[in-house]
């Protein structure tokens, strides 16, 4: 099967991890697999670099924004450049973790609206009221928050499937009015490839 994976963070940082992980076993599965994620601010690749470890190909596209933009998926070159990426390219299925962002699943809900598309995005942590946003602060309550607000259901109601981290997601999900049919929970695990026991 050809997966897509849209990572909405940066290579090897915080939100990177636990998505790569999930890539990694599905190509080691034999599955042909590609994962789009950010560079860092230190990096400049252009038009992206292109990696593979254990059988995933990783592309990771460049940013003009600083890291604290692009960690939290609103950077903008990285945005159009995986928007190209993923019209030109064809899938059989195209996830996305934290897919109401730009740099997440934004680029395949596009796609989504000219072609047929299966579309999953996961869903891992809350951003509305109740979650995320009542903890921001300033200026970010007033632009990724009330994006957030904006965004986060609309985007996953749109979704053909919705990957929870847990029942509690999952719950949440159903009383935002999403079909239990599109929801499939998978817990946090742990890395075992890295876990050396002493």
């Amino acid at each position: 099967m050809k997966i897509l994976f849209s990572n909405y963070a940066i290579l090897d940082n915080a939100g990177f991890g636990r998505s790569f992980m999930i890539a990694r076993e599905l190509a080691i599965l034999g599955n042909d697999v590609t994962f789009l994620t950010t560079l860092p601010s230190n990096q400049f690749f252009f038009p992206y670099k292109k990696e593979i470890r254990d059988g995933l190909l990783i592309i990771a596209f460049p940013d003009i924004v600083p890291n604290f933009m692009r960690r939290t998926g609103f950077g903008i070159l990285s945005f159009l450049f995986k928007l190209f990426y993923v019209f030109i390219n064809k899938y059989d299925i195209y996830h996305a973790d934290v897919g109401h962002r730009p740099c997440g699943g934004i680029p395949i809900l596009l796609k989504k609206i000219f072609t047929k598309v299966t579309y999953i995005s996961e869903w891992y942590n809350y951003y509305g009221k109740g979650g995320q946003f009542d903890r921001k602060k300033g200026i970010k309550k007033y632009t990724h928050g009330l994006y957030d607000l904006f965004f986060e259901i609309k985007e996953k109601k749109y979704a053909d499937g919705i990957v929870c981290l847990s029942s509690a997601m999952a719950e949440m999900a159903k009383q935002d009015g999403i079909s239990e049919s599109k929801i499939n929970v998978i817990n946090g695990g742990a890395d075992i490839r890295s876990i050396r026991f002493t």
